[in-house]
């Protein structure tokens, strides 16, 4: 066990180092001109071009701002903001915990109804409660989680005359409008989360019911529920899990449109806005978070495979 965490550790390595890489060079590729956005004017002099060019250090070849960007990343500095004008890590500071928030409720509610659903189903299997159970799991995977998240915002102004709070608060300043702020986008990432983890748990839970140690529970007089929650769940949880770690990538995908739907300022908005405003550093700042978030789950998960099944072995 104790290699196979040395090895994967040792993987996450170079992963890291080609995300740098590679977000360094493609937010140069963005269309726009940084200097054009700061000035406020497309026909910025070429004088003052190039005196805002060097106060950035854009003059100088990309091997060289890459090397000098690297560096300080790995000092934890991710430069000055160009538009806001402090900071990159102050700003990180601020939104991450709130992107975070809002993905582990996300979490926590997608896997929950999904391996739910995904029992339910399973157990009732061919009835009327198995096909609405897979009617829902389609739409939760048909539908984008913009147009879920604006069609439930919709239906919160129809309905409730309900619509987001315009100034968010923390949950330590006050718990109780933040879970009101947090909880319907949390809903829509959950839903589109859970909608493939109960398929898979439906498919798992039929393929692990029909093995001969689930009737040789049954022989022994074990009681229907027992068989599944003990025996079958627990087996055909892996693949579940699997998926799960993966779907980690989709949500923080769909937290940069959640949030800006539902006026949460956190990486998704913070993202949109560096991109709109060409702010390199937090942009870049922005991506690499998300990504390392992505690499550091999937780690997570493969190392839990063992805690979960110990019947699996590490080479």
């Amino acid at each position: 066990m104790s290699k196979y965490i040395i090895k994967r550790l040792l993987l996450f390595i170079p992963s890291a180092l080609g995300i740098l890489l590679v977000v360094f060079v493609l937010v140069r590729l963005v269309p726009g001109d940084v200097v054009a956005a700061m000035a406020g004017d497309a026909s910025v002099s070429e004088a003052d071009r190039q005196i805002i060019q060097r106060q950035l250090g854009l003059d100088r070849p990309l091997v060289v701002q890459f090397v000098v960007w690297f560096g300080n990343v790995l000092q934890g500095d991710f430069g000055q903001s160009i538009w806001e004008k402090r900071p990159v890590v102050d700003m990180l500071k601020e939104r991450i915990p709130r992107s975070l928030e809002l993905t582990a409720i996300a979490v926590t509610l997608g896997v929950v109804w999904g391996i739910t659903l995904g029992v339910i189903s399973a157990i009732r299997r061919r009835t009327l409660v198995d096909y609405v159970v897979r009617v829902i799991s389609i739409a939760g995977i048909s539908l984008p989680s913009f147009v879920t998240g604006i069609l439930l915002l919709y239906l919160m102004l129809k309905l409730f005359h309900w619509s987001p709070p315009v100034f968010y608060e923390t949950i330590w300043a006050n718990p109780g409008s933040n879970l009101v702020h947090q909880m319907l986008p949390a809903m829509v990432l959950g839903f589109a989360a859970a909608a493939p983890i109960a398929r898979l748990t439906r498919s798992s839970l039929l393929e692990v019911i029909g093995e001969d140690y689930m009737r040789t529970a049954r022989a022994k007089g074990l009681s229907e529920r027992v068989v599944i929650m003990r025996h079958a769940l627990k087996n055909a949880l892996l693949p579940v899990i699997t998926l799960s770690g993966g779907l980690v990538a989709g949500l923080l995908g769909g937290v940069v449109i959640v949030e800006a739907i539902f006026v949460i300022p956190g990486m998704g908005t913070g993202l949109i806005d560096a991109v709109t405003q060409r702010d390199y550093p937090a942009l870049q700042a922005y991506v690499i978070v998300m990504s390392l978030i992505y690499l550091t789950v999937n780690l997570l998960v493969d190392l839990s495979y063992g805690l979960i099944d110990p019947r699996i072995r590490y080479g």
